[in-house]
């Protein structure tokens, strides 16, 4: 009986554990703000932004080739309203940079589209609405990122069109790689060009460090097999034989077969007699 009671109550309460996000990240910037910042503010927006979006995030070293070109990779925006749109260019470069912040890319990564005053009939009306879809690489289009953009990328829209969060569609469509190209290379054969020649830089400094080692290891080790120096102003004979007798400043003597042998030195060097 008082489970039954209680049951009522408890069906009706909800509890929130999360406040509503209603901003970005630090250093962002509203998409309608009047204050366009300089190209050095964006960048440090950037820096600041990215802590906070990937602190927590897998990412490989920023010198391999596949961050390189996702880094680098195209980010397509395309925009269908039924709003008249006044302003394009402004609404255009500030959606640019909304973009750019919210995937950590600089603005020549971004593409955006816009078709205004079309005919829209959006949830059985035709009231201001819109559509956006954004278009880039799977890597870019993670869950947890989706749900963060479709909040933020919404209130964008609704400062920048004056059309409420309720009567737009955001999708997210991902790309493969080797469906998206620019420059006329697809992005996973630009990320192999570029692997290829890391490894081959790498594999060049390798025998470069291996050929200075070598040199060096070479250059410490003891001479071998020097003969004797004697002052140029003299002339020494020095003779050697098996069983040599020493005779005067040398060594004479015979071998096994008796026959003598000698090397002298002379200024010009050794010389066998």
């Amino acid at each position: 009986m008082l489970a039954a009671s209680l049951s009522p109550s408890l069906s009706t309460e909800t509890v929130e554990i999360t406040r509503e996000l209603d901003r970005g990240t630090p250093g962002e910037q509203a998409i309608s703000s009047p204050e366009r910042k300089t190209p050095e503010q964006q960048e440090q927006a950037r820096r600041k932004s990215q802590y906070y979006e990937e602190a927590f995030a897998t990412r490989e070293p920023t010198t391999s080739a596949r961050q390189v070109i996702s880094n680098e990779s195209m980010v397509l925006a395309d925009v269908r309203t039924n709003v008249i749109i006044s302003d394009e260019y402004t609404f255009i470069t500030d959606l640019s940079y909304a973009l750019s912040t919210r995937y950590q890319r600089s603005e020549n990564s971004i593409i955006v589209t816009v078709v205004h005053s079309a005919c829209l009939l959006y949830a059985g009306n035709f009231d201001p609405a819109y559509t956006l879809t954004i278009s880039t690489i799977p890597s870019l289009l993670q869950p947890v990122t989706n749900k963060r953009n479709a909040i933020l990328l919404s209130k964008a829209m609704d400062e920048g069109l004056g059309v409420p969060p309720d009567r737009g569609l955001i999708r997210f469509i991902p790309i493969a790689e080797e469906n998206l190209a620019t420059g006329g290379k697809t992005v996973s054969g630009a990320t192999e060009e570029l692997e290829k020649e890391n490894a081959s830089k790498s594999l060049s400094l390798i025998r470069t460090l291996s050929r200075a080692a070598t040199r060096r290891a070479s250059m410490k080790s003891p001479p071998r097999g020097q003969l004797p120096i004697h002052d140029k102003n003299h002339q020494d004979k020095l003779y050697y034989s098996a069983g040599a007798k020493v005779v005067g400043d040398g060594y004479k003597g015979a071998n096994k077969n008796g026959i003598g042998i000698g090397i002298t030195r002379q200024e010009g060097g050794p010389r066998i007699s």
